[in-house]
C-alpha cells in the first residue's frame, strides 16, 4: 500500500510516485513484487507489466492444472506468461479501479475525485478538499499536473465509466443481492427496512443503485409477472432538489401491479403509502432509437390518460435519511398504478394541462403538466434514453406515468381509506378505492 506517509521517514518512500499508504494517488498503490521460482524465472529478471494481487488466484490455478471456479466473476487475469519471462503475452487489463470508488485508469488516462491529500493531512492539520482531477501516467506518473479543466470531456468519460464499471461490481456482489432481496421482503412482510445507504454506511451511487434495481426487479419478476411499463420519478425540479439531483429517476411497473379503473387495493398492502395523479402514455410501437424531439415521439403514442401513480415507500427513515439511491434502488417504490380512459395524443395541451386528486371528494393534490419538465412528453424521451444506454427499450404496449406534477399525497395510515379520484382537463376520470 505504499509508504506510512505521517511517519515522516521512518515511514519509508514512494520516490518518485506521488502519496502514500492508503491513498489513491500511485504512491499508495503501486508495491514492488518479489517472485523467486528456480528453474521458471530467469534470475535477475525484470518486469514492468502491472499484476493486481486478485490476478494470483487464476494465475496459480492454471500453474496447478485446474480451472479457476465457474459459479462467480474472477476479475483476476491469468499471468503465468508474465512468470515465465513472456512480458509480450501478457492479457491486457482494461481498466483500473481504485478503492473507496475514487479512481478509475483507462489506458494512459487516469480520473480521480478525492480528498487532495492522504489520511496523514488530517494529523498534520491540513485542509483536505475534494477535489476532481485528471492525469495521463503515461507522461506524468507523479500525478503532478492535473489536466482536469484542458480536457473536460475525458473527465466526463471517465466519471461516467467508473460509475458503470462499479455499479457492475456492485451487482455482482453479494451486498447487492442482498440489498435487493430485503426491499422484496419488506413487500411480503410489510415490514420497513432501513434505507440501503444507512445499511451500507455511504450513499449509493446512481449506476450502483440502478444494479440493485435490476436484482429487485428480476426478483419482483418472478411474483408480479413481465414488465407492463414505467414511473419517471422526480421529474419536477423541487424533487430533484430534495434529492440533491439533477435529472428524473426510472422505476419498472409489473403486470400484476395494475389495478383496472374503478377498481380497489387494500390499505394494508401499504407501507408508506403515497398517491399521485399524472400524465400517462401508452406506447404504440417499439422505440428501438434516441429521438431528439417530442415532435418526433408523437407517432409512437397509442393514446394518452390520467393515470394514479400508488408507490409505497417501504424504508424506516428513522434508521438514516431516504437518499436518491435508496428509492432508484427500489424500483422507485412501484406498487399499483391505474390508467384512465385513453385519448388521441394530437388533442393533449401537453404544457397546459391541469393534473388534480380529489380524496372522498376533497382536492388534496394539484398542478400543472408543464412542472413534469416542462412538458411531460420529454419524461418520455429521457426514459427512452436511459433504458437505451442500459441495453434496453420502450416497448409497444408499454405504459409510461410522467412524474408528480404537484406535491405527492402521503396521508397517514389510520387516514388512506377511501375513493380516490384523479382529474385532467380535457381527459377522461381516473377512480381507485383504498380499503
Amino acid at each position: 500500500e505504499g509508504p506510512w506517509v505521517s511517519r515522516g521517514s521512518q515511514g519509508g518512500s514512494a520516490g518518485p510516485l506521488r502519496d502514500g499508504k492508503g491513498s489513491t494517488y500511485e504512491g499508495g498503490q503501486r508495491v514492488p513484487c518479489m517472485m523467486w521460482w528456480p528453474e521458471s524465472i530467469p534470475a535477475g529478471t525484470v518486469c514492468e507489466v502491472h499484476v493486481a494481487s486478485m490476478d494470483l488466484m487464476p494465475t496459480i490455478a492454471h500453474l496447478a492444472g485446474t480451472p479457476p471456479p465457474q459459479d462467480r466473476v474472477i476479475d483476476g487475469l491469468d499471468m503465468h506468461e508474465v512468470l515465465k519471462g513472456n512480458f509480450s503475452k501478457a492479457p491486457q487489463r482494461e481498466f483500473y479501479l481504485y478503492a473507496r470508488k475514487e479512481a478509475i485508469r483507462v489506458g494512459d488516462w487516469k480520473y480521480r475525485k478525492g480528498k487532495e491529500y492522504g489520511s496523514w493531512a488530517r494529523k498534520a492539520g491540513k485542509k483536505n478538499p475534494v477535489i476532481v482531477q485528471l492525469f495521463n501516467l503515461k507522461d506524468d506518473f507523479g500525478e503532478k499536473n492535473n489536466l482536469a479543466e484542458r480536457y473536460p470531456e475525458k473527465v466526463a468519460e471517465l466519471a461516467r465509466r467508473l460509475e458503470t464499471e462499479y455499479a457492475e461490481v456492485a451487482a455482482e456482489s453479494p451486498d447487492a443481492k442482498d440489498m435487493a432481496e430485503a426491499l422484496f421482503q419488506a413487500i411480503t412482510t410489510r415490514e420497513a427496512v432501513p434505507p440501503l445507504s444507512a445499511t451500507a454506511g455511504r450513499d449509493l451511487g446512481i449506476e450502483e443503485a440502478y444494479a440493485i434495481q435490476d436484482s429487485f426487479n428480476a426478483r419482483m419478476q418472478k411474483d408480479f409477472g413481465n414488465p407492463s411499463g414505467y414511473k419517471v420519478a422526480f421529474s419536477a425540479k423541487p424533487a430533484q432538489d430534495k434529492f440533491g439531483i439533477t435529472s428524473p429517476a426510472f422505476g419498472t411497473f409489473f403486470q400484476k401491479q395494475r389495478v383496472e379503473a374503478g377498481g380497489s387495493v387494500k390499505a394494508a398492502d401499504f407501507i408508506g403509502f403515497v398517491n399521485e395523479a399524472e400524465i400517462a402514455f401508452t406506447i404504440g410501437k417499439d422505440i428501438r432509437h434516441s429521438i431528439a424531439t417530442v415532435e418526433d415521439l408523437m407517432p409512437y403514442i397509442a393514446s394518452v390518460h390520467v393515470g394514479l401513480d400508488v408507490p409505497d415507500i417501504r424504508f424506516d427513515t428513522t434508521k438514516g435519511p431516504l437518499t436518491a439511491g435508496d428509492v432508484i434502488a427500489m424500483s422507485c417504490a412501484t406498487h399499483t398504478y391505474v390508467l384512465g380512459e385513453g385519448i388521441a395524443p394530437g388533442s393533449v395541451d401537453y404544457k397546459n394541462t391541469r393534473v388534480t386528486l380529489s380524496h372522498d371528494g376533497e382536492e388534496v393534490y394539484a398542478g400543472n403538466s408543464s412542472n413534469v419538465l416542462g412538458d411531460p412528453r420529454k419524461a418520455v424521451l429521457m426514459l427512452n434514453d436511459h433504458l437505451l444506454a442500459h441495453g434496453s427499450y420502450i416497448k409497444a404496449g408499454d405504459v409510461v406515468l410522467s412524474g408528480s406534477v404537484g406535491k405527492p399525497y402521503s396521508p397517514s395510515a389510520e387516514a388512506r381509506k377511501g375513493i380516490y379520484v384523479g382529474n385532467a382537463s380535457g381527459m377522461p376520470p381516473v377512480k381507485l378505492v383504498v380499503e
